[in-house]
């Protein structure tokens, strides 16, 4: 058992990097983000704080609080930090910095500098096992990238936080974990959803959140706290106290982040992240307590911001609606809220928010005496448009009611106003949207009931701040204070009644000051009996006669105006107390009918209780009727008489009843309904209808005829003479009610209306503003007293008001809308002349009148006769202004130069506006009864506004396309009646076709094509003979529309007009393609202007039409022709409109969008064609096509050669075979047999014929055997087979060519072969290998396409029949293919032979080892081949184009490739020449690269690898010789060789490559000799040399040391010692180069080999010094060899890691010092490395001496110059070794300062430099000065 200190060191070794444990460390080291556990090991902590650090930059460009950590955890000493050495307070600190930056980082993971970055964190610091929870959560908003499996990967086992425990099992997996998974873990994880709250929290308090946390918290959260909720009920569902505590817990959890979250007012994404989470917690929780509840409210209240207070609004209403209380601070912060009512009422709609809107409501009432106009107006917003439930609606209005009517409440004198508006509004139902406000004036009215308020005093208590009145204060009277208002006593009221007074009625005008100030005592005086008894006590009462005006004159002004409703009941209660006491106290006689349309009015009022005091007054005037009306009663007199308007002409103009009408009245007609006058206010306005409307009237009274005019007299007249606006509307809306009359209403009230017509509108205003009514209301009632049926002239008048200008802006609109409500009831002979007048005033004046009457013209029914009467009308006018211009006025515009008179051209002017109007309106009419005349008349319009365009230039385009609009509908009318012969005498055609071809208005075009359409579809023959100007015009104009609706209008155009006309040419006995050609011919002119989109829709439309199996061929010849004549003289626009859609492509679109039976018949039709094209015959198809002379005359003008016609055709034709698609179609149809095979049969026959008539015609042969391949290639393969067959058998070579190419096409092209396919294809073949084994046959292209076939054949069948395969090669080999091109230069044969080739490697792939029996016969004589045509290609300059060599050489090497995969064994032979051949072809540059490196490739890995080395080495020689591209073949081939061949391989063949080597390394000893005839330069043989050497290293790496040590041993004796002289060093030097590259790429392995060669450096070392001293050369020489030896010696001292060069120092570098002199550029290189490896304190003073010697050279300046460099490179590499030779140096680096020569002098700079480097800056310029 393991001591306790053994165990602790267990466990510290376990997670520690012990530098004891090597394979720990590395292990440790090798954990990384972005690289390989392989390349991470390899790299130390500079490289890897180098690209940190370019992250770290990156970083804080684009986020300046990174760069704080650039002192820290990313400075250039955190490379030596190490926590293990560390204190416990600065492992914290680094951790604390760790993460602060991994917190920061966590927004820019995504980016490729940040993952740089972490590296170093993971790296150095091992973060991933120090703070991985800190890792984990710095990727968590990204655990859908790929780099989170790799952070989960990289931390260790041991070190992996529990609380992610559930992400273990991703690391191995390649899909990163969903999002479910941390759903699910923060509901079910109490510690990973602690970790992640504080975690936020965390980052929000530092502002390091950025969105996507914020969005990856907020998701995962929400649903997870909903997860919590739901568990939590499923676990306590019977516990409700386990419950609560757990649901509190949860909140504990959630309450911190909450809290920093709703505070934090910078981060908008996050709290809205919270008012989501409190949502959820408000849903999914059972009951949360008030306290939370309000705290929470507080929070969002407190902390919401301009960008997230609508959600925060919303979070508010939540939490209110579920118990939260709001105290004044939120208060406060809800006023603030922009737009606060509109926001609760949108959020009403969407969940309940009336807690939360009415507890604002009420808390703006409670403080009240604080608010403004504005939170008052919330308050109603509130109240009106938030959803509330009605008990809190009911609190409201009563808290509202109580405070309004509170004297003692002070507030601010506006608000007070402004709460009496808003409680008399809710009464009237004012306020609230249009749904609820009478549901809230409803509930108002209810609780008033309900608390029993009685609302006259709650009214009167408003009445001044309410309804304000005009009371004019006195000049002592003080400004009101704003603050407290305080309603005046009586007393003080009536002390300002004026004593005196000029008024004789209040009825009448100039009284309001008066009235006022008595109606304010009045007011004041209702509450209380003594005041009112005081009131009626005053003087100007008392003292009045009984029919003096003034008093009771009050009194009505009082109940017929707005006043508040206790004052018209007080007053109509006092009229009654009049009345009564002077009918029955005073017995006096007196007809009060003056005072009953008043009363009338007050019936009318809103308010029940008035209605029934009026309903007591009229009682108890009718029962005082009863008195006066008595004939023994005496005189009775009439109160108001003179003075009930005033005393003017009011009074004297108003017409009195006899007062038994009256009481009639009263009495039948009044009285017996009062009781429900009472109840409802609309029943006076029914009893008085009834009384006075005509007995036919259903509930009309027994009323004579003469009481009922005489009352309906007596009543217009008070509407007329009664000055307040208010008494006319409410009389008149009596009134306007009563119908068929004995004398019309309009009659006695039409002054009225004149009079307000007349009237001072500025007054009317005002008088308007100040009675309170609407200008509106008051003309709707003036316009309403003409009524229906009238026959008085009200209508007229209406009419005129339209006409005459008026100040009132809305009097003739009003006018308009009476006069359109009852056109229907006007005598059809009274409508006719109105609408004329309405159609003159629109069109002659101007204003809002004329806009009115055009409107109403428009909207009324115009009876028919109407129309035929203005369109006569129009139609006279129109040819009286066109004939007014006869021959002497145009004489007169010739010479004066003018078109028109002025009067002239206005008069057309308005004239078309007027028809225009007239026409509007008959296309919105539904015409009953035959349309013949207006469809004549319509025409003859037409008819002159033509020419009225030509002569005067008047617009017309709107008009006509009316006008069209209208004949179109009155046409289909025609139809839909069957009543066709209208047409016969209506319709003309010639206006028509005048109309398409002046106009330049697409829509009038299309109407007019539209209108053609119709009458075609119904009346054919009225159209036929004027049918081809129409498609000639559509042609040019139409069909170049690119629009739906014109699209549309040309597809009804073709298919109405067209089978009419075609039937119509049958009929005649016209030939029917004879007669389709002109309009053909429209539709083909017009191809290029069509839009390219819509060509093939339109065509196809017009090919349907006409009938596709006898026309399509028709319309695509015709196409073809047209161009064809365009060929020479294409504009820029129709060729670019051609590259866009080729012709021949469009044809064979066309054609395939119909079925293959139609697609046959046309290709036959066109084969005909063609056929007829070549060969006019009288009556053909060509002629038929041409009948139009119009193109015929094209045609000739155009000199169109038929050839090219036919050309073209055939172009089409091929295009429409090469259809797939009806290849299919024709193979389904031809199943059925029938129709379809006699067409292709038919067309098969025309193409032959084609083909044998003009096959030998080069403009056409190609097509014709095109247009054949392209037939058979729709065959049936097994028909197809049949039919090559035929034609094969035929004598006629040029078709056996072009059937056998197309057969050896459709085979390769067929993906499958059944058994009786394969059966004709065989039984085809032997006819084909015919052709082949004929000797005499002269034709090279037959034969060859013969050989394509049977490679096609061997390709498809081989496998299946090697037999045949096998009979093939056989007839191949006995004709003697391969015989001709030795002997023969032709080309021909050239083709036979490379085509003999190719399928004689398809028949190796296919036969394998059965082809042997044919090499003898094959093999020698192909390699005869290509090198008879290589050596004619070299040697030959006769030979131009190589194409067809390069082609056999190309064929050939495709054929030894296959024999040599298949029979490797069997090509040992052979294998030399062909590497010759191979490379005189690479030397040519005449074969396939990619033919050439396959067959390498195979010799490479199939041929025995002895026989390749010797053959190469064989052909050696012949690749010198012909130069670089020669040997490179051979260098690739033993490239290919060494990749293929494994080490025993090589091993085995060891001596065969030292061979091959010898040769290569002997190359440059035979180039350099003198007999050589080699011409290569010096920079192609090293670029030759240096590839073949890494071939020998290529090979050597597959040697082992036994094996090449004594090889080469015995390289460097062949290269030393066989030779002599010049061709030695020759040998040395390649022999050198190789040692180099042996050195380079060995290494430290090779160091050992340059012990047997050391002394032949030195030896070549010391004869170029002594060299250069017996020719006292002192400049350097460049020579190969010792420059080679240089090289190899400083490979060598750079690898050496056995010190061999130690053991040599002194040797050579005695030699290198030696020779540094004479070549210090070529010597120091290899100097330096002994220098690092060998240095001793004397080796380097004599290297120094040596140096300074160099430096000092006077006469060389380039020595100087390399001294100098070579010993800035020694200090640079060096460094402090080389310092102590500083004393000696620094006076020649003094001397050398001042030099003659600048570039010295530069170079002592950058040795200055170099030195100080080691010494510090200025140190050595000190020494120097």
């Amino acid at each position: 058992m393991a001591s306790s200190l053994a165990s602790q060191l267990q466990r510290i070794a376990a997670s520690t990097a012990s530098t004891l444990s090597a394979k720990k460390a590395k292990s440790l080291h090798s954990t990384s983000l972005l690289f390989p556990p392989s390349h991470a090991a390899s790299q130390d902590f500079e490289t890897i704080y180098s690209i940190a650090l370019d992250g770290y930059r990156e970083l804080c460009a684009l986020d300046p609080r990174f760069e704080h950590f650039s002192t820290g955890i990313f400075s250039e000493s955190s490379k030596s930090i190490d926590r293990y050495t560390q204190t416990k307070a600065e492992i914290q600190e680094l951790d604390r910095s760790c993460t602060e930056f991994l917190q920061l980082a966590s927004a820019w993971v995504r980016l490729k500098p940040t993952l740089k970055a972490i590296e170093w964190l993971v790296r150095r610091f091992r973060v991933h096992i120090h703070i991985p929870i800190q890792l984990l959560l710095t990727f968590l908003p990204h655990h859908g990238q790929i780099i989170f499996i790799r952070i989960i990967e990289i931390i260790p086992e041991n070190s992996f936080p529990n609380p992610f425990g559930f992400l273990r099992q991703f690391r191995k997996s390649v899909t990163p974990p969903p999002k479910s998974l941390f759903t699910t873990a923060l509901a079910t994880r109490p510690d990973f959803f602690n970790i992640v709250s504080e975690h936020m929290v965390d980052m929000v308090k530092h502002k390091r959140n950025f969105a996507e946390l914020t969005h990856f918290w907020a998701s995962t959260t929400v649903e997870a706290v909903s997860i919590l909720f739901e568990m939590t009920r499923s676990t306590s569902s019977k516990k409700t106290s386990s419950h609560a505590q757990k649901e509190e817990d949860v909140l504990i959890k959630l309450l911190p982040i909450l809290k920093e979250g709703l505070k934090n007012t910078r981060d908008h994404e996050f709290q809205l992240a919270c008012y989501m989470l409190i949502a959820v917690i408000v849903a999914k929780s059972r009951g949360l307590n008030e306290q939370v509840l309000s705290g929470l409210i507080q929070s969002v209240a407190a902390g919401w911001t301009e960008a997230t207070v609508n959600q925060g609004l919303a979070s508010v209403a939540l939490l209110a609606q579920e118990g939260g209380l709001i105290d004044n601070a939120t208060f406060q912060r809800l006023l603030e809220v922009p737009q606060l009512a509109s926001q609760l009422a949108e959020l009403s709609h969407k969940f309940r928010v009336d807690k939360l809107a009415s507890g604002i409501v009420l808390m703006i009432l409670d403080k009240i005496a604080d608010q403004t106009l504005r939170t008052l107006e919330i308050a109603e917003s509130i109240l009106a448009d938030v959803r509330l439930s009605v008990n809190q609606k009911k609190k409201i209005l009563s808290k509202l009611i109580s405070v309004a009517s509170n004297a003692e409440v002070a507030m601010d004198g506006d608000v007070s106003s402004r709460l009496g508006d808003i409680v008399i509004g809710l009464a009237e139902g004012r306020v609230g949207g249009k749904s609820n406000k009478k549901k809230l004036a409803a509930l108002f009215h209810q609780i008033l009931e309900d608390e029993k308020i009685d609302v006259e005093i709650l009214e009167l208590k408003l009445g001044g701040i309410v309804k304000p009145l005009q009371i004019e204060a006195s000049k002592e009277t003080a400004p009101q204070e704003k603050t407290v208002k305080k309603a005046a006593t009586y007393e003080e009221l009536s002390s300002r009644i004026p004593s005196k007074t000029t008024v004789t009625s209040f009825l009448g005008n100039s009284h309001n000051g008066e009235f006022n100030a008595i109606f304010a005592a009045f007011a004041a005086a209702i509450p209380t009996e003594a005041d009112l008894k005081k009131f009626y006590n005053l003087e100007i009462f008392s003292k009045r006669a009984i029919t003096d005006a003034y008093t009771i004159s009050f009194f009505a002004a009082v109940w017929s105006g707005k006043h508040p409703v206790l004052a018209k009941t007080a007053a109509l209660a006092r009229v009654k107390e009049i009345v009564n006491d002077v009918i029955y106290v005073q017995k006096k006689k007196v007809d009060y009918q003056a005072l009953i349309p008043h009363i009338l009015i007050a019936l009318q009022d809103t308010n029940k209780r008035v209605r029934a005091e009026a309903a007591n007054l009229l009682a108890v005037l009718e029962k005082t009727y009863k008195i006066v009306g008595e004939k023994k009663a005496g005189k009775v007199e009439y109160w108001a008489v003179s003075s009930i308007y005033g005393d003017g002409a009011a009074t004297k103009d108003l017409k009195w009843c006899e007062t038994a009408d009256v009481r009639k009245f009263l009495e039948l007609a009044i009285a017996p309904g009062l009781e429900e006058c009472v109840l409802e206010q609309s029943v006076i306005v029914a009893l008085v209808r009834q009384a006075l409307s005509s007995s036919k009237v259903e509930g009309a009274t027994t009323l004579k005829k003469s009481v009922k005019t005489s009352v309906l007299g007596y009543l217009s007249s008070h509407v007329i003479c009664t000055p307040s606006l208010v008494a006319k509307v409410s009389l008149l809306a009596i009134l306007n009610t009563i119908e068929k009359a004995s004398t019309s209403r309009t009659e006695f009230l039409l002054p009225v209306l004149k009079w307000y017509c007349t009237a001072d509108q500025t007054e009317l205003r005002k008088q308007c503003e100040l009675e309170d009514i609407s200008i509106e209301s008051v003309e709707k009632a003036l316009v309403s007293v003409v009524s229906e049926h009238d026959k008085v002239g009200g209508v007229e008048y209406l009419v005129d008001l339209l006409e005459k200008k008026h100040e009132s802006t809305t009097l003739q609109a009003i006018a308009a809308t009476r006069i359109q409500a009852i056109w229907n009831t006007l005598r059809p002979e009274l409508q006719i002349p109105l609408a004329v007048k309405l159609l003159t005033t629109g069109v002659e004046t101007v204003g809002t009148g004329a806009e009115e009457a055009l409107a109403l013209f428009r909207s009324v029914k115009v009876p028919r006769d109407a129309f035929i009467f203005l369109l006569d009308a129009s139609n006279l006018i129109l040819k009286d202004i066109v004939g007014s211009f006869g021959e002497r006025d145009m004489k007169r515009r010739r010479v004066d130069g003018k078109e028109v008179t002025v009067s002239s051209e206005q008069a057309a002017t308005d004239e078309v506006r007027k028809t225009t109007l007239v026409l509007e309106t008959l296309a919105s009419e539904k015409i009953e009864g035959e349309d013949g005349k207006i469809i004549a008349s319509l025409f003859g319009i037409l008819a002159e506004v033509l020419i009225l365009e030509a002569e005067l230039g008047v617009g017309i385009a709107y008009l006509v396309g009316v006008l069209l609009g209208c004949l179109i509908n009155m046409v289909k009318d025609v139809k839909q009646s069957g009543s066709k012969h209208i047409l016969q005498s209506s319709v003309r055609a010639d206006v028509l076709i005048s109309c398409i071809r002046s106009s330049s208005s697409p829509q009038i075009h299309n109407s007019a094509l539209l209108l053609v359409s119709a009458i075609a579809d119904v009346a054919p023959e009225l159209v036929l003979h004027s049918v081809m100007p129409i498609f000639t015009f559509m042609g040019a104009n139409v069909l170049r529309q690119d629009d739906d609706y014109s699209a549309r209008v040309i597809e009804l155009t073709i298919r109405k007009v067209i089978p009419p006309l075609l039937s119509s040419l049958q009929a005649e006995g016209v030939t029917p393609l004879s007669g389709a050609s002109e309009l053909i011919a429209s539709f083909v002119s017009a191809y290029m202007h069509i839009p390219v989109h819509r060509r093939q829709w339109l065509y196809v439309e017009l090919v349907e039409t006409l009938g596709a199996k006898d026309y399509l061929f028709a319309v695509v010849s015709m196409l073809a022709e047209k161009f064809i004549a365009f060929a020479g003289t294409t504009s820029p626009a129709r060729s670019k409109a051609l590259e866009v859609d080729p012709l021949e492509s469009f044809c064979a679109s066309l054609t395939g969008q119909f079925d293959a039976v139609t697609q046959v018949a046309t290709v036959e039709k066109i084969l005909t064609l063609v056929k007829d094209v070549l060969k006019p015959q009288p009556g053909g198809l060509y002629s038929q096509l041409m009948a139009s002379s119009k193109e015929a005359n094209f045609i000739k003008e155009k000199k169109v050669n038929p050839k090219d016609t036919a050309k073209s055709l055939l172009d089409i034709v091929k295009k429409v075979l090469t259809n797939d698609r009806l290849k299919f179609q024709i193979a389904a149809v031809s199943k059925e047999g029938g129709e379809v095979k006699d067409l292709f049969s038919n067309a098969l026959q025309l193409v032959l014929g084609l083909c044998q008539e003009f096959g030998l015609d080069k403009d056409l042969k190609g097509d014709c055997d095109d247009t054949l391949k392209g037939l058979l290639r729709l065959l049936a393969t097994k028909d197809f087979v049949a039919v090559i067959e035929t034609l094969v058998d035929r004598n006629d070579r040029r078709l056996q060519q072009s059937a056998l190419a197309t057969f050896r096409e459709r085979i390769l092209a067929e993906s499958r072969s059944e058994k009786h396919t394969k059966e004709a294809v065989v039984k085809l073949a032997d006819k084909i290998a015919l052709i082949i084994a004929d000797k005499s046959l002269d034709d090279a292209s037959l034969k060859v396409t013969a050989l394509l076939c049977v490679d096609a054949i061997i390709v498809k069948f081989g496998k299946a029949d090697p037999a045949l395969v096998e009979k093939t090669v056989r007839t191949i080999v006995q004709a003697g293919l391969l015989d001709a091109a030795v002997t023969s230069d032709a080309d021909d044969d050239l083709a036979i032979e490379s085509t003999t080739l190719v399928v004689l490697a398809s028949a190796v792939i296919v036969l394998g080892g059965r082809f042997i029996q044919f090499l003898p016969l094959t093999v020698p004589k192909s390699i005869a081949v290509t090198k008879h045509k290589l050596t004619q290609w070299d040697e030959d300059d006769d030979v131009e184009d190589g194409t067809l060599i390069a082609a056999l050489v190309t064929a050939a090497f495709a054929f030894w490739d296959e024999l040599i995969r298949v029979v490797p064994s069997f090509m040992t032979n052979h294998l030399g020449e062909i590497i010759v051949q191979l490379s005189r072809a690479h030397h040519l540059d005449i074969s396939d690269i990619t033919t050439r490196q396959e067959l390498l490739s195979t010799i490479a890995e199939k041929a025995d690898v002895k026989i390749v080395l010797r053959d190469l080495t064989a052909a050696f020689n012949s690749a010198v010789t012909l130069g670089e591209a020669a040997i490179t073949v051979q260098i690739e081939l033993l490239e290919k060789l060494l990749d293929h061949a494994s080490k025993q391989v090589v091993q085995k063949n060891t001596a065969s490559f030292v061979t091959l080597w010898k040769r290569g390394l002997d190359l440059r000893r035979e180039i350099d000799a003198e007999s050589s005839e080699i011409d290569i330069d010096d920079e192609i043989l090293d670029r030759v040399e240096d590839r073949f050497l890494k071939t020998v290293l290529k090979t050597v790496y597959k040697l082992n040391d036994g094996v090449f040590r004594p090889v080469f041993t015995g390289l460097f004796e062949w290269a030393d010692e066989e030779v002599s002289g010049e061709e030695r060093e020759a040998r040395l030097s390649s022999f050198w180069r190789l040692v180099r590259v042996l050195s380079e790429n060995l290494k430290g392995l090779f160091t050992d080999y340059f012990g047997g060669i050391v002394h032949n450096a030195i030896a070549i070392l010391k004869e170029r010094i002594e060299t250069n001293k017996r020719t006292e050369d002192d400049d350097d020489v460049e020579d190969e060899l010792w420059v080679q030896v240089l090289h190899a010696l400083k490979s060598g001292a750079e690898f050496d890691e056995s010190d061999f060069f130690q053991l040599h120092h002194e040797t050579l570098s005695t030699t290198l010092l030696s020779l540094l002199p004479l070549a210090p550029t070529q010597v120091l290189p290899t100097l330096l490395p002994f220098l690092i490896t060998t240095q001793t304190e004397d080796h380097n003073k004599v290297i120094n001496t040596a140096i300074l010697k160099l430096m000092k050279d006077d006469e060389n300046l380039e020595r100087r110059k390399a001294g100098v460099r070579a010993l800035a490179r020694i200090y640079e590499e060096l460094g402090e070794e080389w310092i102590g030779l500083l004393p000696e140096t620094v006076p020649v680096l003094a001397e050398c300062l001042e030099d003659d020569d600048e570039g010295v002098e530069r170079e002592v700079r950058g040795l200055v430099k170099a030195v100080e480097g080691v010494l510090g800056e200025g140190e050595l310029e000190g020494m120097l000065t």
